[in-house]
């Protein structure tokens, strides 16, 4: 059996659909019939998605910010350590790069796409 999602959100079996979604995106009202495991992967990815933005800014301060910037010795250094992961963290969970709304728009789909499949599967077992 193959099942996919057309981009009108009807999730189809061969040409007969299974289950249509209105509203805005494919899932939008779908997300309200969720199980537990995918709200928990869902609460993960957002977590997720946040913290390798927030990896990718400390990077990218620790290679703007001039050596010494706030001063020499160890509490310059540990200053700037400071500067580096507040501003990081802030940017992360703000999203304001982008990068986290990118792979949590990506790797969301892909979780709803498995949860939808389930619902599917599992309706055409009470038959």
């Amino acid at each position: 059996m193959k099942i996919d999602l057309n981009l009108n959100g009807a999730v189809q079996s061969g040409e007969r659909p299974l289950l249509r979604i209105g509203g805005q995106t494919p899932f939008e009202l779908f997300e309200s019939q969720l199980g537990d495991a995918a709200r928990r992967e869902l609460d993960k990815l957002d977590k997720a998605s946040k913290d390798v933005e927030s990896v990718f800014v400390k990077d990218l301060m620790k290679r703007l910010t001039p050596k010494g910037a706030f001063g020499t010795g160890m509490m310059g250094d540990f200053l700037q350590y400071q500067f580096q992961n507040a501003l990081a963290d802030t940017i992360g969970d703000t999203g304001s790069f982008g990068i986290a709304k990118m792979l949590n728009e990506n790797v969301r789909d892909s979780i709803l796409r498995q949860e939808a499949a389930r619902l599917i599967l599992e309706k055409q077992g009470e038959k």
